[in-house]
This record gives structure tokens, sequence and C-alpha cells, in this order.
């Protein structure tokens, strides 16, 4: 039966170096499916939720000026 092992791989961390070398040797095993997994450091995912956030307000803005102004319930 395969297992499979999820590795969430972050830069930052230094667990993730200090468990690189167990991956690795489970890696080698017929048995075990290992998938890698990246994480974004944190700063580049607080930005992709702000610039998100900024798109969504772009959107109301406009839908506001298409209907002369009145705002729109979302």
């Amino acid at each position: 039966m395969m297992q499979r092992v999820d590795m969430y791989w972050s830069h930052n961390s230094p667990y993730c170096y200090l468990a690189l070398d167990r991956i690795l040797q489970l890696r080698r095993r017929p048995d075990v499916d290992v998938v890698l997994r990246l994480v974004l450091p944190g700063d580049t995912r607080w930005s992709s939720h702000v610039f998100a956030l900024e798109r969504l307000i772009a959107l109301r803005e406009a839908a506001k000026a298409s209907v002369g102004g009145h705002a729109v319930s979302t």
C-alpha cells in the first residue's frame, strides 16, 4: 500500500532544512509518495491578499459609478 507524505516547504523555515535528509530518504522508498508543496513567504502571501482587496475595491467603485453614484450592495 502506497503511503503519501505532504511536505510543505518554506525557504524561511529552518525546520524544513532539518527535515530535508529524512524527506530525501523517504523519496527513495518505493512504498512512499512524497508530495512537495511550496509555501510562499509571508510577505508574498500578504501582498496577494492586499492586491485582491484593492481589486475588489476598484470593482465596487466602478459599479457605483455605473449606477449614478449610488452605493451597490454586495
